[in-house]
């Protein structure tokens, strides 16, 4: 079984130096999100959910589309997320948000996290990565 993960694209994380909690993409993250569904409209999978939030959805869309799928969206993909953030200015959440990182990158159990191909052509640095976990089957 193979499972693969699409990270979104750069959302708008700040807006007039306040922290957005649910953002949407940025024109950049929308690039990215078409990219992705290029690499990837050639695929099968046999199912596509996608998270309820803003900037997954945008991320998802051009994929849904290439693949001639409808949006199916699955609450449970969405990320644990701190509202307390929502309006805090920018350098007081950044600050907040790396040591929250740290914290996390030690306990990671990913075994494998790789860009998705044709981002790399991109000019601009790659923000979603496919991320894909397999085990083998016990028959």
């Amino acid at each position: 079984m193979e499972i693969v993960f699409i990270r979104h694209g750069e959302p708008e994380w700040v807006r007039e130096g306040r922290n957005v909690d649910n953002p949407p993409l940025t024109a950049r993250g929308v690039r990215q999100a078409e990219a992705m569904a290029v690499a990837l409209a050639g695929e099968h999978f046999d199912e596509v959910y996608c998270s309820p939030l803003v900037r997954a959805r945008q991320t998802a869309a051009p994929l849904f589309a290439a693949l001639g799928r409808s949006e199916t969206i699955d609450p449970w993909l969405e990320e644990i997320r701190n509202p307390i953030w929502q309006g805090t200015p920018q350098d007081v959440a950044s600050e907040d948000f790396t040591l929250a990182l740290a914290s996390s990158l030690s306990r990671s159990v990913c075994t494998r996290i790789v860009p998705v191909p044709s981002l790399v052509t991109l000019a601009e640095p790659p923000s979603p990565v496919a991320v894909t976990a397999s085990r083998a089957n016990a028959s």
